[in-house]
Order: C-alpha cells, then structure tokens, then sequence
C-alpha cells in the first residue's frame, strides 16, 4: 500500500515538468518566430574574385570536346570489336540442347495403335475387379451414363 502514493508523485512530478518544458519551447518559438532569424531575408553575396580567365575557359571546354570525340571513337570501335566476337562465337557455337531431353522417347506407329485392343467398363462391372499394378497391363475406358 506504500507504493501506490510514490507512483502517484512520480506521475504528477514528471506530468508537471512535462508541462513546464513544452511551454517554454511554444514561448521560445514564438519569440524567435517574431524576433528571431529570418533567414529569407539573407542575402549571399560570394566577395571571391574570379580567377579563371576567359582563355582559360575556352581551352576547358576544347579539352572537353577531345575527351568527348575520343569517348565516342573508343565505343564504335569496342562495339565493332564485340560484333566480330559475336559473329565468331555464332559459328563455333555447339547447338544448345533443351533443359528437358527424353532419352527413350514412346513412338507408337499408326499400325500398333490400331491393333491395340480397346477395353471399356460398364456401369455394371466392379471397377475394383479390373485393378491391376502391373505396368504391362492395359488402361480400360469407362463407359457409363452423364449425370448432370
């Protein structure tokens, strides 16, 4: 039962200091809103006297323009060097083969899928009866009645 006064002073003390300090800092806003900074007002004046020459200048941006043209004649001639690579690496390139390849692939002729017998099951057959696990066995088709 001691407790509950000391965190009741606790909380009163910091929620009075809390006050305090948020309105000092409005004060103080407002004060400096009114009186304070203004820095739009400021105007920036560089007083550093221009040490580059007009002639100076002009042989910048020459030496730019080299440096340009020669930017420009190195990438045609690697672009021309990449094509010849290309076209190399075209003809001695290996045909691709796919990500899927079947080995042993089931080619079934017309003949052998005429003499194949077509089992059926009808609706009153055991389909339980035809089961087999035997890979060599024939699938049967069933035939029966559309209920919709």
């Amino acid at each position: 039962m001691k407790l509950l006064p000391i965190i009741y002073i606790s909380l009163a003390v910091f929620s009075v200091i809390a006050v305090i300090v948020i309105i000092v800092s409005y004060v103080s806003f407002k004060i400096r809103q009114r009186y304070g900074d203004n820095d739009e007002d400021e105007i920036v004046v560089d007083l550093k006297p221009s040490t580059i020459s007009p002639t100076k200048k002009a042989i910048a941006q020459k030496k730019k323009a080299i440096k340009q043209k020669e930017a420009l004649n190195r990438k045609s001639r690697n672009r021309h060097k990449k094509a010849k690579k290309d076209l190399q690496s075209k003809k001695n390139k290996k045909p691709v083969k796919g990500r899927i390849e079947i080995l042993n692939p089931n080619i079934h002729s017309s003949a052998a899928l005429k003499t194949k017998k077509n089992k059926t099951i009808s609706d009153s057959d055991d389909i339980l009866k035809h089961y087999s696990d035997d890979d060599s066995d024939d699938f049967y088709t069933i035939k029966g009645t559309k209920t919709d």
